[in-house]
């Protein structure tokens, strides 16, 4: 073809736009090798890859319009996004932070940098800028529920145990927000209340063996032998993990049966 790139970056685009993903990026990867005169044809193909969930792709055009573009905010958010995509959290945070000096009142960037700093360990921090975000948008339900993760992380029950209420008050089916409550709950010596929350988790995702598992625990805990060990051995059958195995030892124990106790 002719080194028309105004002719191949309009053809590739519409390429893409038509269906023809191969032709269509052909041409648009050929602009890109051969020429800077068109800066855009790199947010082009970056959200493509973005939408094909091929993030390593799409990282190396959204960081080569920067450097041709470097004031465009909504590109550097879209390479922060990639970034957490590739769990690579640190350079996440950074690009947020950027986007944050541009758009200090955006509610979506303080989110991000929340669940940057929520992965790399940072909970207080992730609290402290979570709750600005809430804030500015009290019913924005992933603000509440990763607030509530947050709080559960450090071990602030009775806080994360009512934002996981707040957040299942618009997301009743929520099997996330039912367990962590549930868990919350537990760790609150709430047996009653944790035992509900348990049981709906488990309703709304049977094959999971965590809440069964949990539930099992408050029964002995309450010195229920038979429904710890209906519920032990409920999850067992989903997963035979060491730490339910043990469960069902103390269940024995309980019962004085010290024969099965260490089986």
């Amino acid at each position: 073809e002719p080194n028309n790139f105004d002719l191949l970056f309009w053809f590739g685009q519409n390429l893409l736009r038509a269906g023809r993903t191969e032709d269509g990026l052909k041409r648009l990867e050929r602009v890109a090798a051969e020429t800077d005169r068109f800066p855009e044809v790199y947010v082009v193909l970056g959200n493509h890859y973005y939408k094909q969930a091929q993030f390593r792709r799409a990282r190396p055009a959204y960081e080569r319009y920067l450097q041709l573009k470097p004031e465009v905010t909504a590109a550097r958010a879209k390479l922060g996004n990639t970034y957490f995509k590739l769990k690579q959290y640190d350079d996440a945070l950074a690009a947020f932070e950027q986007v944050r000096l541009q758009w200090p009142n955006n509610v979506l960037v303080l989110t991000n940098i929340g669940n940057a700093h929520f992965q790399l360990g940072n909970y207080p921090k992730a609290i402290e800028v979570l709750e600005l975000a809430l804030k500015k948008e009290p019913d924005r339900q992933s603000v509440i529920f990763n607030l509530a993760q947050s709080l559960f992380q450090l071990e602030r029950h009775e806080e994360a145990l009512g934002y996981y209420r707040q957040f299942l008050g618009f997301k009743p089916k929520s099997f996330n927000g039912h367990y962590f409550a549930g868990s919350s709950a537990m760790e609150l010596g709430r047996g009653e209340e944790a035992l509900k929350s348990l049981q709906r988790a488990h309703e709304l995702k049977p094959t999971i063996a965590n809440p069964l598992y949990k539930m099992g625990v408050l029964h002995l805990r309450a010195r229920n032998a038979d429904a710890a060990e209906k519920h032990l051995l409920a999850a067992r059958a989903i997963k035979d993990d060491a730490w339910i195995v043990s469960a069902l030892g103390n269940v024995a124990r309980q019962r004085g049966d010290f024969t099965q106790a260490v089986k």
